[in-house]
């Protein structure tokens, strides 16, 4: 069994489905989607949208966390979340990942630096774009899209931007494979951080 490794993040500890403040009915639908997809299976790739702190991460690692406990996967509370269905990271991370290939004296085989992006069974990319969308970006970017896109493997795409924003970004090529199959949610309202703050 593959063990894939999450950085563990001390704010969403907590996080659960039963804990989520649902400030809309969109914010109710995605709960209940994400937990009946963690209790039978996520089939789809999923955008979860919406301004700034308005949950998006705080959803993922709360469905992170409810296949964790439907699966008795043990979740640590040191410097990673372990698991053998589920990973989240960064975009930003997976495009330095990229790119200190490229500067590495030695280098990896290009297929092979995303590896495990490529072979989880559940991958969830938060801040997508927050790239540039240079066609760099996107060359390297496609190898990992389309390989899910082929092996039938959900991506879960967390994002302040708006879906044609997305796509300019991305490029038609990604942006094609990811919305085939596709369920997007929008959340709005405003920070949930701000009104804790208050």
């Amino acid at each position: 069994m593959v063990i894939y490794l999450t950085p563990y993040v001390k704010r969403f500890k907590d996080a659960s489905f039963d804990a989520f403040k649902t400030p809309s009915s969109e914010h109710l639908k995605v709960r209940q989607f994400l937990r009946d997809s963690a209790q039978t299976g996520l089939h789809k790739n999923v955008f979860l949208l919406g301004g700034v702190g308005t949950g998006k991460t705080y959803l993922a690692y709360s469905f992170l966390k409810e296949l964790a406990r439907l699966k008795w996967i043990e979740v640590t509370h040191s410097f990673w979340w372990q698991s053998d269905v589920c990973l989240i990271v960064n975009m930003k991370k997976i495009l330095d990942k990229i790119k200190d290939n490229w500067k590495a004296e030695h280098k990896l085989p290009s297929g092979a630096v995303l590896e495990t992006e490529k072979t989880v069974p559940v991958l969830i990319i938060d801040e997508v774009g927050l790239q540039y969308g240079t066609p760099f970006e996107r060359l390297e970017l496609f190898d990992l899209f389309n390989s899910r896109y082929e092996n039938m493997l959900p991506t879960i795409c967390l994002s302040n931007l708006k879906m044609e924003e997305i796509e300019r970004i991305l490029g038609k090529r990604i942006f094609d494979r990811l919305s085939q199959n596709m369920e997007c949610f929008y959340l709005s309202g405003k920070s949930q951080r701000l009104k804790e703050e208050k």
